[in-house]
């Protein structure tokens, strides 16, 4: 039987009450203006009180409630099996849709009616106060991958907090991966590479935009606890798709660790227990140096410069946390291999690394160097 055509939007959420039914509203505002049929399939895995509220908003603005489990890729596959219809639309709870949102999606399946394009990637923009939380991933990887570019252009991978995906093609694909660990992380990047991986064809529309909250990552703690699980979810990424596997230079916490080892010998062999403060000082050396250089890139003024430095400074700590997230998990599984690999998503990706991480190579290896010569000048004085 053939699936009826329209948009099913899949909402995911769980205690974020008032910007799930603020987003129901403008949904329901939104689904009234365009001549395609659509639903709204919510669900939540809150507390019965927030679940309360959250359902009279459903009856009020027709949308179909849906109780689910914490795990966010349980839920979104039980709003898969639920939808009614041809065209799979997700949606984080906390976005705020565009007046075009709807129709930017709907027109490429429109124009290929076939499975020429089998999902469609929307774009993400941040809104609302800047904390300091905020002003720790803003220049990190954590955001940078949610701008991809100025026109419509194929991927091969994106986050899921504004894609749309045909619905036979999630059916047949397998749906979300239930089996990883931790209810949220690195879903969307599997999904979609498999999308892709499959022959078939994921394209960016930057034209269909999501406003992002920024309220949901503006407490520090969540922000590094986010970088923390993305980075742990990076290890069974790679173990999954040995494809997206490369050869890659050590990221700066491998660093610390071979650092740690290689002083803690020392410290050892010399017994000079000041030694052991050494890797501390060479991660202020190391990051110091990559942000300056970073900021050397910058051909701004002097003071353009001086605020790329602040921006590289602060991105350090969710990107450490990250490295950190990672390197912990290849070593509970006794994996060594983030010393020298990691998974890409893309030629594209390799290419724009190349810069940043000859910079992280040299930023290590000469402040490795100030601390072997301050060493030699400890042992020279004792």
């Amino acid at each position: 039987m053939n699936t009826p055509s329209g948009i099913s939007i899949v909402i995911p959420t769980e205690g974020r009450t008032s910007l799930t039914i603020a987003l129901i509203e403008q949904l329901y505002g939104l689904r009234e203006r365009v001549e395609f049929p659509s639903e709204v399939l919510i669900i939540d895995s809150s507390q019965t009180d927030t679940q309360q509220k959250i359902l009279i908003a459903c009856e009020h603005y027709d949308a179909i409630f849906i109780p689910g489990s914490p795990n966010v890729r349980s839920k979104r596959n039980a709003g898969i099996k639920h939808a009614r219809f041809s065209i799979i639309l997700f949606l984080d709870s906390d976005c705020t849709p565009s007046e075009n949102l709807l129709t930017e999606h709907w027109k490429y399946y429109e124009n290929h009616p076939g499975l020429l394009i089998s999902g469609v990637l929307g774009k993400l923009e941040f809104t609302g106060p800047k904390t300091l939380a905020w002003y720790l991933v803003e220049h990190s990887s954590m955001v940078r991958h949610f701008d991809i570019a100025e026109k419509p252009t194929y991927v091969r991978w994106g986050p899921t907090a504004n894609l749309s995906v045909r619905r036979d093609v999630l059916i047949e694909i397998g749906l979300f991966d239930e089996n990883f660990p931790f209810k949220l992380g690195g879903d969307d990047l599997d999904l979609t590479y498999r999308i892709t991986q499959s022959g078939r064809s994921l394209i960016y529309n930057p034209f269909a935009i999501a406003l992002h909250s920024r309220s949901t990552w503006n407490s520090i703690s969540a922000v590094l606890g986010r970088a923390m699980r993305w980075g742990r979810m990076e290890y069974h990424l790679y173990k999954k798709h040995k494809a997206l596997r490369v050869h890659h230079p050590p990221t700066l916490f491998a660093w610390f660790i071979a650092i740690c080892v290689l002083f803690l010998i020392c410290g050892f062999v010399f017994e000079y227990s000041l030694f052991l403060l050494f890797p501390i000082v060479w991660l202020f050396l190391a990051t110091s140096l990559f942000s300056f250089i970073s900021a050397l890139q910058n051909p701004g003024s002097y003071t353009d410069k001086f605020s790329s430095f602040k921006e590289n400074v602060l991105s350090t700590i969710p990107e450490l946390t990250y490295q950190v997230g990672s390197s912990l998990e290849f070593l509970r599984h006794g994996d060594l291999r983030f010393f020298y690999s990691r998974p890409l998503l893309s030629v594209g990706e390799t290419k724009g690394s190349w810069i940043p991480e000859a910079i992280n190579t040299w930023s290590n290896l000469l402040a490795l160097l100030i601390c072997y010569s301050l060493m030699i000048i400890l042992i020279g004085q004792s």
